[in-house]
């Protein structure tokens, strides 16, 4: 493979991975571990046997690639309750593939890290991990875990793949990935005292209390145009209804149009607030909105724009990345509820349908959402605190210096949520 402006140690990764070995690329948040698997996108082109993938829009925008479910044809329900089998289609693509690099792998799920090595079984017809090509997954297993919705499904997913990771399936254990750490410090590297707070926080080290209260002396408020990270889609909510409010001009409002198939009772019960999908979408030409499912051809989960106008059918935005216009339509958004059957096994019954545009108003977003990114400036706003490890650590390393990052109240060693506990775990399994 050929060298690019890649440090030694970025170098050496390079190579190992163009050497067909199963490879764990990690390193803590701003080690260019993104850059290098751009350096490796671009060398081997968009054209060819190697297939790059990623567990979210955003993130598949930003390497240029396919999600995992799009390019694997996965339906969104947990697999371990669906016998969906790829399509020709899918398995002539899957044959086609030489080498599989995996982004943020600390966001893929157990059930969907085991069904791409077995649909890659199937597609290449040997009983070999991920059918006997070489994979890569890049990612920190200290940031943000996959979303696991429910509680009955994370139990499913422990008994039946070990766990909601992909590092505790048999799939991970079988295909003998060795683990290349990045260390040096990309992002941050002009901010040492910056890095050392990100670092005590990481590891939950003795001394998180003055880390902490150094993050807190960033307490002010926030600039405009500065963007908002929030723990909680409600908290993002709140925030974007106050901007929108602030504009002038006339709103207006799309209602959800649903449709229940199955009475909400019992253990398969979901209330109407939990639906994936604002019941209500308030809009104002030059507000700013972001798009919450891919578009083909045009955009991603993630991408943001400017409302320029709409009708009782479509909006149309102005997409931010490349100032090209946008006509979104209503799309239907099913209501999954997760109970037990008879024998005990997870069992999925889609008991509504909701059909709303894919929109919502973008000037505040969720940690989740910012995942892998770079920013040039960030204002933190908690909320309720944290509700999972690393959430925080993922929000407050976005950015290069200290100075860059503000917070909107004082936080705490339990608004923290510090995924010091992964450390003993990794190293508890080799990794």
């Amino acid at each position: 493979m050929q060298s690019f402006d890649l440090t030694s140690e970025q170098q050496a990764a390079y190579c190992y991975i163009g050497a067909a070995n199963n490879t764990f690329l990690t390193g803590r948040p701003g080690t260019g571990k993104s850059y290098l698997l751009k350096r490796i996108r671009e060398e081997h082109g968009y054209d060819g046997g190697t297939i790059f993938v990623a567990p979210t829009g955003i993130v598949a925008r930003a390497l240029k690639c396919p999600t995992i479910h799009s390019f694997f044809e996965l339906p969104c329900e947990p697999l371990m309750a669906t016998e969906a089998s790829p399509s020709q289609e899918c398995l002539w693509r899957l044959r086609a593939c030489d080498m599989l690099i995996i982004d943020e792998i600390s966001m893929v799920r157990s059930d969907v890290f085991s069904e791409m090595d077995r649909r890659l079984r199937i597609a290449k017809q040997q009983d070999l991990p991920f059918g006997g090509i070489p994979v890569t997954v890049c990612g920190d297993f200290h940031q943000l875990p996959p979303v696991v919705e429910d509680q009955l499904l994370g139990e499913s997913l422990r008994q039946t793949y070990g766990g909601i990771f992909a590092f505790e399936t048999e799939s991970w254990r079988k295909a003998g990935f060795r683990k290349i750490a990045l260390t040096r410090p990309m992002r941050q590297a002009d901010d040492p005292d910056f890095l050392t707070i990100l670092n005590v926080i990481r590891e939950d080290r003795p001394e998180i209390m003055e880390a902490i209260a150094r993050l807190n002396r960033q307490i002010r408020p926030r600039e405009e145009g500065i963007p908002v990270l929030c723990c909680r889609r409600a908290e993002v909510r709140a925030i974007n209804q106050a901007k929108l409010q602030a504009l002038p001009g006339q709103a207006v409002t799309f209602k959800a149009h649903l449709r229940r198939f199955a009475p909400y009772s019992g253990q398969m019960g979901k209330e109407l607030h939990d639906l994936p999908c604002d019941e209500e979408i308030t809009l104002k030409e030059g507000c700013e909105v972001m798009v919450l499912r891919n578009q083909a051809g045009s955009c991603v989960n993630g991408d943001r724009g400017v409302v320029e106008a709409w009708t009782d059918d479509a909006v149309s935005v102005r997409l931010q990345y490349n100032q090209q216009t946008a006509l979104f339509q209503r799309e239907e958004w099913p209501v999954l509820s997760y109970g037990l059957d008879e024998n005990g096994k997870l069992e999925i019954q889609h008991v509504a349908s909701a059909w709303q545009f894919p929109l919502a108003v973008g000037y505040a977003t969720t940690i989740h959402k910012a995942q892998g990114m770079t920013l040039d400036r960030v204002h933190i706003d908690i909320g309720k605190g944290c509700w999972e490890p690393g959430q925080f650590y993922v929000a407050v390393s976005r950015v290069r210096r200290l100075a860059d990052l503000t917070l909107e109240k004082e936080v705490g060693y339990f608004d923290v949520m510090p995924a010091g506990g992964m450390s003993q775990r990794l190293k508890s399994m080799g990794l």
